[in-house]
């Protein structure tokens, strides 16, 4: 996800839908929920506008014959409906079973990375601040 963002188009962004923020907002793990949070007030936004929450429950059920987490369907429905052209996730029930029952990619970062094509060794678009822990390590780098 780090490399995603470090190297996606300036007109591009990370945004999260209605059920993904109530997913992260109730992680227990309170490091993980703040980790998550932090992302979602620092590199991602919510989208919007929000979805119509009854055709977001009819998509969601009809995606439900084809997968039975009601969360997962009900994601899938708001990126279609929001316009979100490709879903990063690394559940690989989800992306079995609807990958193909809908109009948006769904694959995991790591192969969003490569279908990116970004050639070694070009300059990122974002880097670290020189305070952000990040800018001293490499690991990141391309």
């Amino acid at each position: 996800m780090a490399l995603i963002f470090f190297w996606m188009p300036k007109e591009s962004g990370f945004h999260y839908t209605p059920t993904v923020e109530v997913e992260y907002q109730a992680i227990r793990d309170r490091a993980k929920r703040d980790n998550h949070l932090s992302w979602a007030l620092t590199h991602i936004s919510a989208v919007r506008p929000l979805p119509d929450p009854a055709a977001v429950g009819a998509r969601a059920a009809e995606l439900m014959q084809f997968h039975k987490r009601e969360k997962d369907c009900r994601i899938v429905a708001e990126c279609e409906l929001t316009e979100i052209i490709t879903l990063l996730t690394c559940d690989t029930d989800l992306l079995k079973r609807l990958k193909a029952k809908t109009s948006i990619r769904i694959v995991p970062p790591s192969e969003y990375w490569e279908l990116m094509h970004v050639p070694k060794g070009t300059l990122a678009t974002w880097v670290p601040h020189a305070t952000n822990p990040l800018s001293k390590v490499s690991w990141w780098h391309w």
